[in-house]
C-alpha cells in the first residue's frame, strides 16, 4: 500500500475517490508529489518551493494550481504521520 493510501485510510477516506478531487486533481496531485520528492532529495523543502513559485511567476500565472501538499509538508509533515496506534 503506498503511503497517500496509508494515510488516507488512517484519516477514514476511501482512496477510490477522494472528497472534492476528480481525475485530473489525483493526477496534478500525484505528478507534483512526484516533482516535490525529487526536487527535495536534490535542494531542500524550501529552495523546492521557492523554484515552484519562480516559476509560476516566471509564466505570469501566479494562481496557477501545483498540487494539494506543498514540499515543506511534504517534508516535515511526514513525521506527523504515525500508523502505531
Amino acid at each position: 500500500m503506498n503511503k497517500r493510501a496509508e494515510i488516507s485510510q488512517h484519516q477514514g477516506v476511501t482512496t477510490e475517490h477522494p472528497p472534492g478531487e476528480n481525475e485530473g486533481d489525483l493526477t496534478l496531485n500525484t505528478l507534483s508529489e512526484f516533482t516535490r520528492v525529487i526536487l527535495i532529495g536534490n535542494v531542500g523543502p524550501e529552495a523546492t518551493e521557492k523554484m515552484i513559485d519562480e516559476g509560476r511567476k516566471e509564466m505570469g500565472m501566479c494562481d496557477l494550481p501545483t498540487g494539494d501538499i506543498d514540499a515543506i509538508e511534504m517534508f516535515y509533515g511526514v513525521n506527523e504521520w504515525s500508523f502505531d496506534e
